[in-house]
């Protein structure tokens, strides 16, 4: 996601990195709209996926938060991230495999939750994967 100077406002890109595990992963594909101008976080609402700017880098991450305090955060990640505007948010997203599709479900419920429920559901998770990868 480093280079985002593009003359369309709908842009496709594939997902680099683990911070919105188990809902994107790497090779994952997803269509973002682009704003002209950032937007305030508080024209979203929680469970959005946007695209921030954070100490230089785009970030694509989960609304966690809105209101006076407003935070973003990767669905795997254990930091928040405190900002104030948004730059894109995700249109569609395509996976790999059947299984992040039903993954990704539980995912969104994870985060919208409190830590102790995120903390087990990632512990249920990780044992759904693994048993997942075992038997294919």
């Amino acid at each position: 996601m480093k280079n985002l100077n593009h003359p369309k406002k709908n842009i496709t890109i594939s997902i680099n990195g683990n911070s919105m595990y188990p809902y994107l992963k790497n090779g994952d594909t997803i269509n973002i709209e682009i704003f002209n101008n950032p937007k305030l976080i508080e024209t979203s609402k929680q469970g959005d996926l946007v695209l921030v700017r954070v100490c230089g880098e785009w970030i694509l991450h989960r609304v966690v938060k809105v209101g006076r305090d407003n935070k973003t955060k990767g669905d795997w990640s254990s930091c928040y991230d405190d900002i104030d505007c948004f730059w894109g948010t995700v249109i569609l997203t395509k996976f790999n495999t059947n299984i992040e599709k039903k993954i990704s479900i539980i995912s969104k419920y994870i985060t919208s939750n409190f830590k102790i429920i995120r903390l087990i559901s990632r512990i249920v998770l990780f044992s759904y994967i693994s048993f997942f990868q075992v038997i294919q």
